[in-house]
């Protein structure tokens, strides 16, 4: 989110550029009550997307909440009730330029899908979310490694467990 705050301005300029470049002289013609409003929206656009992206995770007895620091907007909202336990993944994204390692927390509902995900180096307040986090809910013993999980992250698919756990023997501590 916080990469396309920093896009539209550059892509703006980039456009103006090219059309400075192949058409000299044409921007002049523009009225200077039109460029304002244009930069105008570009720093309000800027502005918005920084503080949208900007937000951390509230873990009290009735649940977890992901909400934004400016507006206090409420991204995700789960109970404990909603939640079965919690994993700690690796999840490795793979692309033209290599694979990279994610290490995240999912929150796990009792339909094995992903309800909650926050990267845990993305966190800021991780360690005092987690010593909250186990006092209410179970732990999945063993760490999940996933490779490209784009459906099961973001809780579009459930939750493939390793094959030498069944259903009846995921361990919980």
């Amino acid at each position: 989110m916080l990469g396309c705050a920093f896009m539209v301005p550059i892509l703006s300029i980039v456009l103006f550029g090219l059309i400075e470049m192949n058409f000299p002289g044409s921007l002049n013609n523009i009225p200077d009550e039109i460029k304002l409003s244009f930069l105008t929206l570009i720093v309000v656009l800027i502005i918005s997307f920084i503080l949208l992206s900007l937000n951390f995770t509230i873990v009290n007895n009735r649940g977890i909440e992901i909400r934004t620091l400016f507006p206090k907007i409420s991204l995700k909202k789960k109970s404990w009730r909603e939640i079965k336990h919690y994993a700690h993944v690796i999840e490795t994204w793979t692309g033209e330029h290599g694979s990279s390692d994610w290490k995240v927390i999912w929150f796990i509902d009792f339909d094995d899908k992903v309800c909650i995900r926050i990267p845990r180096r993305a966190s800021f307040n991780l360690k005092n979310v987690m010593k909250e986090v186990s006092k209410f809910e179970d732990k999945f013993e063993i760490e999940l490694k996933f490779r490209n999980p784009y459906l099961t992250a973001y809780g579009w698919k459930k939750v493939e467990y390793p094959k030498e756990l069944n259903k009846n023997e995921k361990k919980i501590v």
